[in-house]
């Protein structure tokens, strides 16, 4: 049974992380967060622990040829998360990102922990793409900085 969680964007939510980030996003970004990515947003919401903080989301789809953008990316203070509604989760500790790199209209390249996965960008997040692009090596390259 799947449980249905209700996100409001309001400073009442009980994720104040979740509600800045989506607020701040793009009206198109937005839609798509609260929309057809619903579902992986509730993931998020439900289970991610209080003590970690998400800073960016960008709605993306679980390969370059699927027709929807169900899933998100996520970067928290920690790490770098792909959730998808299957459900679905790969994390990767911030320090462990080696490339990160967003093709408008196209792709997600992401070179971690010994690995290389590409995921979909849908062509609605071109600003927000170099956005999170950018948010996240400066953060990656922070956290190796750090030694965490």
């Amino acid at each position: 049974m799947t449980e249905s969680i209700s996100i409001p964007v309001d400073a009442e939510s009980p994720r104040p992380d979740l509600s800045s980030v989506i607020a701040a996003a793009d009206p198109g970004v937005r839609a798509l967060i609260l929309g057809s990515c619903r579902a992986a947003l509730d993931l998020v919401h439900a289970y991610l622990p209080a003590t970690e903080t998400v800073e960016a989301m960008l709605p993306t789809t679980a390969s370059v040829t699927a027709k929807q953008t169900l899933c998100l990316m996520i970067l928290t203070d920690r790490r770098l998360l792909f959730v998808a509604p299957a459900p679905q989760v790969v994390a990767w500790p911030l320090a462990t990102v080696e490339h990160f790199q967003f093709v408008p209209n196209s792709a997600v390249h992401i070179t971690a922990n010994e690995g290389k996965f590409m995921m979909g960008a849908d062509n609605t997040t071109t600003t927000a793409g170099k956005n999170f692009e950018a948010l996240v090596k400066h953060r990656a390259a922070v956290a190796v900085l750090r030694g965490v």
